[in-house]
């Protein structure tokens, strides 16, 4: 799986609140869904400033705070009126993947 399905796969988590859910509505099992976030969580200080996009829309940030600690803020990326829109669609931050394990009400 690369970068863009694991962004996929990440939007998902955090849209269903749960890992479990969001392998349902993929179709994948919940250990590919825990690896591509895993993937993301791979990220290391020296990604900082990189973009990973998605032929979608889909775009992906990699900052590095302060402190040390990778994320990816990902956002959607288009057009309207002819002027470039963009909606953020949250952070992965590395290393709280077990905080997006609440259960869903």
């Amino acid at each position: 799986m690369d970068r863009f399905d694991a962004m996929r796969v990440f939007s998902r988590v955090v849209e269903r609140r749960s890992f479990t859910l969001a392998a349902d509505d993929l179709g994948l099992p919940r250990s590919t869904v825990t690896d591509a976030v895993k993937q993301l969580e791979a990220l290391r200080p020296s990604d900082a400033g990189k973009t990973i996009r998605e032929t979608g829309g889909l775009v992906g940030k990699v900052r590095i705070s302060k402190v040390g600690v990778v994320s990816v803020g990902f956002s959607f990326e288009f057009r309207f009126k002819s002027r470039k829109r963009e909606y953020s669609c949250g952070v992965c931050i590395r290393g709280i993947r077990d905080e997006a394990r609440v259960p869903a009400r």
